[in-house]
């Protein structure tokens, strides 16, 4: 796993400041899966995973803060 980026996303639930983490496969280097996690919930916000039965995009509708 890798930290790329920070990055700006907008999601159904808010728009968030969050680090972009990259996960790849160790013997091809291809990209595993994609996830934006947000300090600000402590959490991830989106999850886009290669499946060998397509693409899974997976985002955070609603959060509430304690």
């Amino acid at each position: 796993m890798t930290v790329e980026a920070e990055e700006i996303i907008t999601v159904p639930a808010e728009t968030f400041k969050t680090l972009k983490l990259i996960y790849r496969n160790k013997k091809t280097g291809s990209i595993r899966y994609e996830a934006w996690y947000s300090i600000q919930v402590k959490q991830l916000v989106k999850l886009r995973e290669n499946l060998e039965t397509g693409l899974r995009v997976r985002e955070l509708i609603a959060f509430k803060l304690r």
